[in-house]
């Protein structure tokens, strides 16, 4: 959810520095007083839908299922229990994938994400990395990446005939 908020700042000859803020007809001052956060609430303004966990688990295992769908593979059931199913979904002999998605406006990637799927790649299958980007509260898609290692990227574009 996205509010218009006007910020205005002001240095008080006492050098006390201010910010203001004004939101839906509300207005607050706060001091900035050296390394502090402060948190600033207004009173009225909507806040987005939570979602059940259960909601977001059958949001996952679709975006799993529509994946594997669309490359011709299949969803792995019990991925990350199960020793012998890895990744979310599989290509086989092409690609291996794992999936994540958020409904914040930023994700969180360690290369450690990257690394392990990498390893539970079979010789052949290309890593993927798959993210959606969703709208809080109703969980519909809005925008969806692709990670590849730059090398396998490579290959594809040689191969390509574009």
């Amino acid at each position: 959810m996205f509010v218009s908020v006007i910020v205005d700042a002001e240095v008080t000859q006492a050098g006390e520095c201010y910010i203001y803020l004004e939101c839906m007809g509300q207005s607050k001052r706060i001091c900035i007083d050296g390394d502090e956060q402060h948190k600033v609430t207004f009173d009225g303004i909507p806040q987005a839908a939570k979602v059940s966990k259960v909601r977001q688990r059958r949001a996952a295992i679709k975006q799993e299922e529509q994946v594997a769908q669309l490359h011709g593979g299949h969803r792995n059931k019990g991925s990350g229990s199960v020793s012998h199913r890895k990744g979310d979904a599989r290509i086989r002999h092409k690609y291996r994938i794992e999936n994540k998605f958020t409904t914040k406006q930023e994700i969180r990637l360690k290369r450690e994400d990257l690394m392990k799927i990498r390893s539970e790649c079979t010789p052949g299958e290309c890593p993927v990395f798959q993210i959606d980007f969703k709208a809080p509260g109703t969980l519909k898609t809005e925008d969806q990446w692709v990670l590849v290692p730059l090398k396998e990227w490579e290959k594809k574009l040689a191969t390509s005939d574009d």
